[in-house]
């Protein structure tokens, strides 16, 4: 039972995974209510000049029959192969565009043969028959009849509305009326795009979450890829370069807090911070070699910290300590030495300088 209990979120390798086998969100039912809606609002906005066209059409064949034109027939499928072309082919053009904009903005762009693969579970008639009558089949079939309620209901709606009017529409002249009635029309068609469009919204996020569902992990399923990550030699060189990386940024940071600079003088460099009394030890703050060396060399003379050079101590600071730790004891001698030697050129310089600020002075006085 513990391990059927799947709480753990999917791991981005297990979401990778499931893009390639094809696993991602796409509704069919949000392509297709996008694509229904466009078609609607471009009709609706070019619908005089489908009017106008077909219009033109009868006119010509009319025109060609009264001549008496023997090649009438050719003319007449011609010229309603090209109106036809005319009004057919923006809508259609419409529509591919939209269903393969929302498809890429739902699930991105995936190639994956996996769905295309042959199942022989598909062509058992006992398993669909047993799908059908499921609780998941009812399930969607309720779903389904959602949508068509609320179309039922906004038809029902707008025929109440109107239901004078269309008990006058026997009396009306035969223009008004066609307007009429493509006016309705036209209403009832955008008003169930609307509907169809919501509840695909819906069904979108429904998907989503049921898929979000199906990649929870196992702790056991967890452990098991983390061990297996750890064991690919391509993640485990990538994880020591991002560590290396890490540990690269902070040391140049650290360096400016740095006592002093230990180095080799060109391939070793080891920062050291001693605040006594708050600590017992000097720490290493930042190491490194060649590249990373220099680095920190340079990082050290622009933060005025003191370089010494002392090859043997160097490496023996880098190869005994890590970032972060205290120097051993075996080591004490030498860096207090070092650190000794800091202190007293330090103390020279500054009553250097107090001497030279007060000679100044008194000089200044004396020429008063």
């Amino acid at each position: 039972m513990a391990d059927q209990d799947r709480s753990q979120k999917a791991s981005p390798k297990r979401r990778q995974d499931a893009r390639k086998r094809g696993q991602v969100v796409r509704s069919r039912e949000l392509t297709g209510a996008l694509g229904l809606l466009g078609v609607v609002l471009f009709l609706g906005w070019q619908a005089r000049l489908g009017v106008e066209a077909w219009q033109g059409l009868l006119s010509q064949t009319l025109s060609r029959g009264n001549a008496g034109d023997l090649r009438t027939v050719n003319a007449v499928v011609s010229l309603a192969g090209g109106t036809l072309l005319r009004c057919v082919a923006a809508p259609f053009a419409l529509v591919w565009s939209i269903a393969v904009l929302s498809s890429v903005a739902q699930g991105g762009f995936v190639l994956s043969a996996d769905p295309l693969l042959p199942k022989l579970g598909r062509l058992n008639p006992i398993t669909n028959l047993r799908n059908m009558f499921s609780i998941a089949g009812l399930s969607r079939m309720l779903k389904s009849l959602i949508p068509v309620a609320a179309i039922v209901f906004v038809a029902v709606a707008i025929a109440r509305r109107d239901w004078t009017a269309i008990l006058a529409s026997s009396r009306a002249q035969l223009h008004p009326l066609l307007g009429w009635i493509s006016v309705r029309l036209y209403e009832v068609a955008w008003k169930c795009c609307l509907i169809l469009l919501a509840w695909s919204v819906v069904d979108y996020f429904l998907q989503r979450r049921q898929l979000e569902s199906s990649l929870m992990m196992t702790k056991q399923e967890a452990l098991q890829e983390a061990k297996d990550a750890e064991a690919n030699p391509v993640i485990r060189g990538a994880i020591r370069r991002r560590r290396r990386e890490m540990r690269k940024r902070w040391s140049m940071k650290d360096v400016e807090r740095a006592t002093a600079v230990v180095t080799n003088p060109e391939h070793f460099a080891v920062a050291l911070e001693y605040r006594p009394p708050a600590m017992p030890a000097p720490v290493v703050v930042a190491k490194g070699i060649d590249e990373v060396a220099l680095q920190i060399k340079e990082t050290a003379r622009w933060s005025s910290v003191p370089i010494v050079e002392n090859p043997p101590l160097a490496q023996a600071l880098y190869r005994a300590t890590e970032v972060g730790e205290a120097i051993p004891a075996k080591l004490y001698a030498a860096v207090a030495e070092i650190l000794a030697f800091l202190y007293r050129t330090q103390a020279t310089l500054r009553s250097s300088l107090e001497a030279g600020r007060g000679g100044g002075r008194g000089t200044a006085g004396g020429g008063r």
